[in-house]
């Protein structure tokens, strides 16, 4: 599918283009998710199928590479609702804020609507590597008759401060939330670690509500749905539904649907 772009390339950061954190896969999606962020408040909204068939790999391997880079820092993701309904996901580069070709440091790529999962007890084929290590790199998109910019550094401005994870308030609330669920009973570095991160992109208590009630309505999240022969029933714990792959498909309704 051919697409309307107002630029005729892009520069790429020496910082990012060199970074050894980044897989080459993971490089090219920042640019490409660059180069689609033409709305500074929509930012990129291409669907996974979408990105799959430009880049010529699956859906799966899109949406491990969206939230390996999420979880690095490199950008940030928002969902617009209709009710549980999500009807758009934007995906925004965490970077400095310049003029309209740069991208700004906000939460969001939009969906219209979530892509089933193929094999949801199977996981992904592939491993993504994941850091707690935050980037602020910037894509910037040359526009039409603009010569390429000098190398030059920009000063950024100060980002929008987040407010501390509230990791008991989480806890306390995933527990009355979700009580059938199993009981957290030693928040260890790697459940903090996992909180902070989830946290950072939706640094609210009412949205962690909603969150958890969106958990509590999924069979399969919650034991409600038949187990493999000689295995017992699945229950998603606090760990699990804040891993960064798990997290997306929760919020794109991938566990939510019923088996046929």
């Amino acid at each position: 599918m051919s697409e309307a772009r107002a630029f005729r390339g892009v520069w790429i950061p020496a910082e990012l283009w060199l970074s050894r954190e980044l897989s080459l896969q993971e490089k090219v999606m920042l640019v490409e998710i660059g180069s689609l962020s033409v709305d500074p408040d929509r930012g990129c909204y291409k669907s996974n199928k979408a990105f799959a068939e430009f880049f010529g790999i699956t859906k799966g391997r899109v949406s491990q590479i969206i939230a390996a880079l999420s979880d690095k820092g490199y950008i940030r993701i928002s969902y617009r609702r209709d009710g549980n309904r999500i009807v758009e996901r934007n995906i925004f580069l965490s970077g400095s804020v310049g003029e309209p070709r740069y991208l700004e440091n906000k939460p969001g790529c939009l969906e219209n609507s979530p892509t089933p999962s193929e094999n949801i007890k199977g996981g992904y084929l592939e491993n993504a590597e994941e850091s707690n290590t935050y980037k602020s790199n910037t894509v910037r998109v040359i526009q039409e008759g603009e010569n390429s910019p000098s190398p030059e550094p920009r000063a950024e401005k100060p980002k929008s401060k987040i407010p501390p994870c509230p990791y008991q308030a989480l806890v306390d609330l995933y527990h009355e939330v979700l009580p059938q669920l199993p009981k957290i009973l030693e928040l260890n570095s790697e459940r903090r670690g996992l909180l902070k991160a989830r946290w950072t992109e939706h640094p609210d208590l009412n949205w962690w509500r909603e969150y958890f009630e969106w958990v509590g309505q999924s069979k399969f999240l919650t034991g409600q749905t038949d187990p493999r022969p000689g295995k017992p029933p699945f229950f998603a714990n606090l760990e699990w539904i804040t891993r960064p792959r798990n997290f997306v498909n929760i919020i794109e309704g991938k566990y939510h649907r019923e088996a046929v």
